[in-house]
């Protein structure tokens, strides 16, 4: 049993690959760190093993690395593959909306505005009892309820109950969540492996470490950076280093006569010199992560400001690509536009984003782009309204809609019909473009990128605080925490520029200020 706690750019992944049996090139030298955890891993025997990738992108990137006999996959993936054998089919496509389909069947004859106003915290209390593998009963639903900001709400609690225990018979009825949750729920006999590696095991749900534990036969492998742990708002596990270590521990102090986990022991082992990250980065993320280390032979490498209203005009200028960095969407988007009307390529990573967009104007069934718009923003306003109606909310909900609401302005300009929305939310938001783009992306779209020139842009938004309103809870532990995680995420992305953009003095509380010409 091995957890290596391996910080940003430490080469996890080819250490990895090395602790997995594949030959460590001659001229490739490794850290004392590296070989450690490479020795500990090789002394795990198997004659099967299955690698866990966080995403569909890293696990393909894993499945042409790892040496033969691995199996690189997605917890999905793997969860899925059970579900569908247990029910003996070969394919179910996921609805993404299932709780709340269910939701409304089961709450027809409620009033509709009454139904509609409880619908996003049954789908979401839905969702976190699946993740967090929790019955939906009172004392859960007010612990999670209290743990990410949801109104407590009796009547609500019971919709959550019946939707939760409805989706449960829906056997072919699935949502992403439920190609995990229901295999384990129902108790389905999980393929095991003798060694899981499991990446990026920060952001991992207790669903997903559950299905780990059922799926290895005598080893576990877990890696990743508690300082990276960004997506606690979608009911990761935001201490899932600790209670995975926990977890392994516990293992071997109860009775493995059925379960060989926990034969080889327990062992913690870092990483901590980052091989992607040049001396003066280094040191400027150390402010977050003071235990990060540069290589002896890195290079210095830079950390500059630039000021806003000149960072257009040198980017537009610099044929080189380069990587934008900001804590929301909107601001990417206006300069996306910004530099296009100049003529310089660029692109905004995530076609998830792109994707929803489109289907909130597409929503509004209107081709009329400007009542699609008008229709879209009143929607999204009246969320708005409601949220500001409880008494606990997490403000970068709020902050999230009028970030969603200024991207649709935005992009909607000298646009008539949706289709043409479409296209050009099409043409902007993508996962890759040629090497000399700039690269616009949000922080969290990030994890796992790099390059040599990254530019961090509205730099008062990272990390992001949002101050406690009257009657209201402000942030919580988890999320302060988590906002100074995408702050160090930012900065470690630099091989060997890093471009602070200070900010032009603009009135607060002004959401339109950042998208003025």
């Amino acid at each position: 049993m091995l957890i290596v706690k391996a910080l940003a750019g430490t080469g996890k992944t080819t250490t990895s690959m090395f602790g997995l049996g594949q030959k460590v090139p001659a001229t490739m030298k490794m850290s004392d760190e590296q070989k450690a955890v490479i020795k500990r891993m090789r002394s795990f025997k198997w004659q099967s093993c299955a690698a866990m990738a966080f995403n569909s992108n890293i696990a393909k990137e894993l499945a042409q690395r790892v040496p033969s006999g691995v199996v690189a996959a997605t917890a999905n993936a793997f969860g899925n593959r059970a579900w569908l054998a247990h029910l003996n089919i070969s394919n179910l496509q996921p609805n993404p909306n299932k709780n709340r389909v269910i939701y409304r069947d089961l709450a027809a004859d409620v009033d509709r505005q009454e139904r509609y106003k409880m619908e996003g915290d049954v789908d979401q209390l839905v969702s976190l009892c699946k993740s967090y593998l929790l019955e939906p009963d009172h004392e859960n639903l007010v612990f999670l309820s209290d743990k990410f900001d949801i109104e407590f709400d009796l009547e609500v609690f019971e919709w959550a109950r019946k939707v939760f225990f409805k989706g449960v018979e829906e056997k072919t009825h699935i949502d992403w969540n439920d190609q995990i949750f229901m295999p384990l729920y129902h108790g389905v006999k999980i393929p095991q492996y003798d060694h899981v590696l499991v990446d990026e095991l920060q952001d991992l749900p207790i669903a997903k470490q559950e299905l780990v534990f059922r799926m290895s036969r005598l080893a576990i492998s877990g890696i990743g950076d508690e300082n990276q742990a960004i997506y606690g708002f979608s009911g990761a596990d935001s201490e899932a280093m600790v209670t995975f270590g926990e977890r392994m521990k516990n293992c071997l102090s109860k009775d493995i006569s059925k379960n060989y986990l926990g034969c080889y022991g327990y062992e913690e082992l870092p990483l901590t010199i980052t091989r992607r990250c040049p001396k003066a980065v280094v040191e400027y993320a150390n402010r977050y992560v003071p235990t990060l280390r540069a290589a002896p032979n890195a290079p210095e490498g830079s950390v500059t400001s630039e000021r806003e209203g000149e960072f257009l005009e040198s980017m537009c200028k610099d044929i080189r690509g380069r990587m934008v960095l900001c804590r929301v969407n909107a601001p990417l988007t206006s300069l996306a536009f910004k530099m296009i009307a100049r003529g310089r390529r660029c692109y905004i990573q995530g076609k998830d984003i792109g994707t929803g967009l489109k289907r909130e104007v597409q929503k509004s069934d209107e081709q009329d782009i400007s009542r699609a718009v008008s229709k879209a923003v009143a929607r999204i306003e009246k969320k708005i309204s409601e949220l500001g109606e409880k008494p606990f909310v997490d403000d970068s909900k709020v902050s999230a809609l009028q970030d969603r609401i200024m991207c649709l302005n935005i992009l909607s300009q000298d646009c008539s019909t949706v289709s043409d929305f479409v296209a050009k939310v099409d043409g902007l938001f993508k996962e890759s473009g040629s090497p000399n783009d700039v690269q616009l992306s949000s922080v969290h779209k990030a994890k796992g990128l790099e390059h040599k020139h990254v530019c961090i842009y509205k730099p008062s938004k990272l990390p992001m605080i949002f101050p406690a309103k009257k009657g209201k809870k402000g942030q919580t532990p988890m999320q302060i925490q988590q906002e100074k995680n995408l702050a160090y995420v930012a900065y470690t992305r630099s091989m060997d520029k890093l471009t602070i953009v200070s900010e032009e003095e603009e009135p607060k509380h002004n959401y339109k200020r950042d998208y003025d010409e």
